[in-house]
């Protein structure tokens, strides 16, 4: 049985491409409100678990599968916004050249990181369950069922505010991960004085 500080604690993600959707400061865009259907969000996250399902999960290496997930984070996440929230008040005035840097060090990173935490779920499969519209985004129910026969609850958050359908958070078990990056991300920047520069040097060692 997998614990989720088991699944949260073995941390970090990058690379730039998909500069689309997975964050929780969405970049507000001439998009018409609610232009995006539950039907359409719930579409794009049955897409994104059947890549994991079938590429993630039936990886038969760790670099394989830490490939696979970044090829889905490319396809069906908001990179840009994403690497934008993480880095929370020390991006602000940040170049689109240093954010594009930091992104595409940062999506290999999270691939890495949660290619891993996804790989306990080898052996069970994730399915989506229902989407509504909640605020200004859609929310996509799914559910993990372990080989134990364990459930747990994933949400998929997915706005299409950056010009396209993405995925901006995930919650498991109720844990917010994208504020969970936003902490981390917000120490490995303290312990190196601030410097976003530095640490998309050193994302890759990570």
């Amino acid at each position: 049985m997998i614990s989720m500080k088991t699944f949260m604690n073995n941390s970090p993600m990058t690379r730039r491409t998909a500069l689309g959707a997975f964050s929780g400061a969405i970049l507000a865009t001439a998009v018409p409100a609610w232009a995006l259907s539950p039907s359409e969000a719930e579409a794009v996250v049955t897409k994104m678990i059947d890549d994991i399902n079938t590429q993630v999960l039936g990886a038969s290496s760790q670099a394989q599968g830490a490939a696979a997930f970044e090829a889905a984070l490319l396809k069906y996440a908001d990179v840009n916004a994403i690497s934008r929230y993480v880095l929370g008040a020390s991006g602000r005035g940040v170049s689109r050249a240093d954010i594009n840097k930091f992104s595409d060090a940062y999506i290999g990173y999270l691939s890495g990181k949660y290619s891993r935490r996804f790989g306990d779920f080898s052996g069970s499969d994730i399915a989506v369950l229902s989407a509504q519209k909640v605020k200004s985004f859609i929310k996509v129910d799914a559910q993990a069922r372990l080989a134990s026969g364990t459930k747990v609850n994933v949400e998929f958050l997915v706005s299409d505010k950056s010009g396209s359908t993405r995925v901006f958070n995930i919650f498991v078990e109720g844990v917010n991960l994208l504020l969970t990056e936003r902490t981390e991300v917000g120490a490995l920047l303290e312990a190196r004085g601030g410097s976003i520069a530095q640490l998309t040097k050193d994302l890759p060692t990570l």
